[in-house]
């Protein structure tokens, strides 16, 4: 069994933020910054989380972005995207994505919805004071929680903004704001069902 072990993923996740949300690190073989895991299980419908995350508007209101277009759509369940990210004191950074859609829930809101993104072309001209970020590759999963009405929400990212800004700093942010994404996304679907209890 040994030999199907894949070497660059061999390392144990850790669980390093254990409150509503988990968060799971580990190093990735030959990368400077770890993956992260998120992990949480919410209240509502896997359907109420997948209407926020396949909407793009709710992309450019997440913290740091301050651009977000849709470059091209060369299929039905493939985007590429663009994302500009501002930050305080460093230069912005930002990066092109191919964002798939590898799996959708059923028509009953059953199954598993799972979205993947990584890089793609680095060599897209870079506006002034900017860095491109090349290490950018992530997903989301939705599946039913362990109890009926509820959601087990799954993030991964894999980014490194690169530039000046050393690894364990990196690594130290990263951590910081995985659970936040999380918590963000809940008070998303918790607004939007308030707005559509009042129409």
């Amino acid at each position: 069994g040994l030999a199907f072990i894949n070497p660059a993923s061999s390392s144990e996740w850790n669980l390093v933020h254990d409150e509503d949300v988990k968060v799971f690190t580990r190093t990735k073989e030959g990368a400077r910054v770890s993956e992260l895991r998120a992990e949480i299980e919410m209240d509502c419908a896997p359907s109420e989380a997948r209407s926020v995350l396949i909407d793009d508007d709710y992309t450019k209101r997440t913290p740091y972005v301050s651009e977000a277009r849709i470059v091209e759509q060369p299929s039905r369940k493939t985007k590429i995207k663009y994302t500009r990210l501002a930050f305080p004191v460093v230069n912005d950074r930002d990066y092109f994505i191919e964002v798939t859609r590898e799996a959708d829930l059923d028509a009953k809101g059953t199954g598993t919805y799972l979205t993947k993104w990584k890089s793609w072309d680095v060599l897209q001209p870079v506006p002034d004071a900017t860095v491109r970020v090349t290490t950018v590759e992530g997903y989301w999963k939705i599946e039913p929680g362990a109890r009926r009405g509820q959601s087990k929400v799954v993030y991964y990212l894999h980014f490194d903004p690169g530039g000046n800004i050393p690894g364990w700093l990196v690594n130290m942010g990263n951590k910081r704001v995985m659970p936040d994404v999380l918590k963000s996304l809940y008070k998303e679907i918790l607004r939007r069902r308030e707005i559509a209890q009042h129409k």
